[in-house]
């Protein structure tokens, strides 16, 4: 456990470096590229004869050429692609950077070209072997030195802003302050442009693929070779390289050569000999792709909660089954992820050798037919064998696999439970704060607790059709214990966080516009309920609904007429409770609605009163029945006098008005005994009653008739 701890925390630890996140940020944000990219890859390349033959005489043997567009448009511009999105997602990053829109569009721009430069494309233009998948490891070390030098030259140059303002256009003087940083980065860039040049380095990808090649010339034994092959190509991926196109020549010389030498071993009747072939790597080692993503997928689905991993995860897996990976490799992501280091260079080195050890021992028969690297798993262990075992031994090894992925897609899981929680926390601490209000926005934040507001708002939407809130009932007792009232209290157990707190649902519900439904539900639900236990027996106290105040509004009224109408419940046991702390105005719109649903018969309370500034205001100006003493002021009553002056105030200016006060989050006994002194005479809190069930509630309503019953006989 503690090793498992330990990994999360070095994994999160990394996860949260600024550079790392924003390079994470960058690879979801192209999602939508890769997965058209991939989906050309697909339509150009799937593994069926006849399916070939249909296309071409369908729309003739260029028919590929709109699937290569569509390639070279995505997979061969992803570098440029990630520049930009990398370098934006870092100048987010930066709270001096984020603080205008301008500063992301020209961080991006000057990372763009950084990149261009450095990839030296002369008079022959762009190459997508440059720019695309290809360039992924180039593209990203570019752009975050040129954006992370761009963005230090900018907050040195902040100082001299007020020097640049200028009348007419606001945008002027954003865009002359950053003419400096943007030129000082640029020549930078092709200074050290102009170094690669004098040392003979023309193509930096080229330099790595010589040296690739050098490396596998020295080396006679194959086995270890083909061992070497594999996790340089692991490796190279990982790192945002792609091991497939570097390692090419290698692949072409040493397993696309074994593969002609057992066909042409087989036409002239010998036994072909030679195990390592090309598509002994893609049938039994690189399963899904590089990294045997094919594994990862299937571990996700067995591991994976119901989550953006396990959404992505079924994307990828259409693509997958014909060995195209990008979509989890970029899009999870398993490049420059910690936690998938191991297992993603592990698990395709444990597979060759099993394949080889299972070969060599002749238990599976070497491959014999060169099969198309799109050919999905099972059909392709038959084709490549031409036997069963072959397709028995691809089982085998995706099992293994599986097994070796799936503890660390676990600790993924886990770390992003982590994360998502933390975020649920900070969400819930923000709406909880003291300077907190409904005109904050949270739903059109650009971050990660926005990001978690919008998910909840989804996922509110989706309970209110699908009546998963539900309520809770507090009571309302008088000094001897006595159930006066309760007070209906929102409820709603997410799959995911447990009990959300309903402050947290209605801010959301407020912002995204649908409070009103989520209220009228409440007040029906609050309503019929009440109705409900009067008919088995009356219970003779009155219920309390919060109200929000984008309620208040002609139709409110009518909700309550045809409540009344449905439940004949007397108007006079519903109180409508207004928060005092959400300023809703004292116009004579609001005046005159409130004053009708009195008329109703509608008992209406001041909930949160004394934490406003407004309170005695209110008092004048609006028909109370009941004040209900802010928590923050009965909580300190024991030990802060000013509290209880306040509260005795309270209490004696209500009186003189015939207002009735109650106190709530009364939660000790000693708490409630100095507010009985002030003159508090009704209560609310743990220490009488902690929110009930609708079964709980019934049993509170028989004590309490005890406790009026003995009353009434002293």
């Amino acid at each position: 456990m503690k090793l498992t701890q330990r990994v999360l925390d070095i994994s999160t630890a990394i996860s949260d470096n600024s550079i790392i996140k924003s390079i994470n940020q960058g690879f979801i944000l192209i999602i939508p590229l890769i997965i058209a990219g991939s989906a050309a890859l697909v339509i150009n390349n799937f593994p069926v004869i006849q399916y070939q033959d249909l296309m071409t005489s369908l729309f003739g043997t260029e028919w590929k050429t709109f699937g290569q567009s569509i390639w070279n448009l995505t997979f061969g511009l992803m570098g440029l692609a990630l520049s930009v999105t990398i370098s934006y997602s870092l100048a987010l990053a930066d709270s001096h950077m984020s603080n205008e829109k301008v500063n992301p569009i020209i961080t991006s721009l000057v990372a763009l070209i950084s990149l261009l430069t450095i990839l030296n494309t002369g008079s022959s233009g762009l190459h997508t072997s440059n720019a695309g998948v290809t360039g992924i490891f180039l593209s990203i070390i570019v752009t975050v030195i040129s954006a992370e030098l761009f963005i230090k030259l900018n907050r040195c140059m902040h100082k001299y802003y007020l020097s640049f303002m200028v009348a007419g256009d606001p945008l002027i003087p954003k865009v002359l302050l950053l003419i400096t940083p943007f030129c000082l980065t640029l020549v930078t860039v092709s200074l050290f442009r102009l170094l690669l040049a004098y040392l003979g380095i023309d193509d930096i990808n080229h330099l790595i693929i010589n040296l690739t090649k050098n490396i596998f010339l020295s080396i006679e034994n194959q086995f270890f070779a083909s061992i070497l092959f594999v996790f340089l190509n692991q490796v190279f991926w990982f790192f945002g390289v792609h091991g497939n196109n570097i390692l090419y020549s290698v692949s072409q010389d040493l397993y696309m050569k074994a593969i002609d030498l057992n066909i042409s071993a087989l036409s002239t009747g010998a036994e072909p000999v030679h195990i390592l072939t090309k598509p002994f790597l893609d049938v039994f080692v690189l399963i899904g792709g590089s990294g045997s993503t094919l594994c990862l997928l299937i571990a996700i689905f067995l591991a994976g909660k119901k989550n953006n991993s396990l959404k992505l995860a079924k994307i990828a897996f259409l693509t997958s089954i014909f060995n195209i990976n990008e979509i989890i490799v970029f899009g999870l992501p398993v490049v420059l992820n910690p936690l998938f280091l191991i297992p993603y260079v592990l698990v395709p080195l444990v597979l060759t050798i099993i394949a080889y050890l299972t070969t060599f021992l002749g238990l599976v028969p070497v491959t014999i037919v060169p099969v198309d690297w799109t050919t999905p798993p099972l059909l392709g262990g038959w084709l490549a064998t031409s036997s069963w075992r072959g397709v028995a031994l691809q089982i085998f090894n995706i099992l293994i696999g599986t097994s070796l992925y799936y503890p660390f897609v676990r600790l993924h899981e886990l770390q992003k439970q982590r994360a998502i929680f933390n975020t649920y926390e900070q969400l819930v601490q923000t709406v909880l704060s003291e300077d907190y209000s409904s005109n904050k926005k949270i739903l059109n934040r650009n971050d990660y607790i926005g990001n978690m507001a919008n998910a909840l708002c989804f996922d509110i939407q989706a309970a209110l059709e699908k009546k998963e809130f539900f309520l809770e009932y507090q009571p309302q007792v008088d000094e001897t214990g006595v159930v006066l009232g309760v007070e209906a209290l929102l409820r709603w157990n997410h799959f995911l966080y447990g009990r959300v707190n309903p402050q947290v649902v209605v801010a959301i519900a407020e912002e995204a516009g649908i409070i009103k439904k989520l209220g009228k539900w409440v007040i029906e639900e609050a309503c019929f309920q009440l109705a409900e236990w009067n008919k088995h027996g009356s219970v003779d106290i009155q219920m309390a609904i919060n109200i929000s105040p984008t309620q208040l509004n002609d139709k409110l009224v009518d909700i309550l007429v045809n409540i009344f109408r449905t439940t004949k419940l007397n108007p006079k046991d519903i109180e409508l409770e207004i928060t005092e702390t959400v300023a809703f105005g004292t116009n004579p719109e609001t005046v005159n609605l409130l004053q009708e649903i009195k008329n109703l018969g509608v008992s209406i309370a001041m909930d949160d009163f004394g934490a406003g500034h407004a309170s005695l205001y209110y008092m004048k100006h609006y028909n109370l029945d009941k004040i209900k003493i802010d928590g923050s002021i009965t909580k300190d009553v024991i030990h802060n006098k000013s509290c209880q002056d306040i509260i005795s105030s309270i209490t004696y200016l209500a009186e003189s008005m015939a207002i009735t006060v109650i106190a709530e989050y009364v939660e000790t006994l000693e708490q409630a005994e100095i507010l009985k002194k002030l003159g508090c005479r009704q209560f609310q809190g743990y220490y009488f009653a902690r929110p009930l069930s609708i079964s709980q509630c019934v049993k509170a309503f028989n004590k309490s008739k005890n406790i009026r019953d003995a009353n009434d006989l002293e």
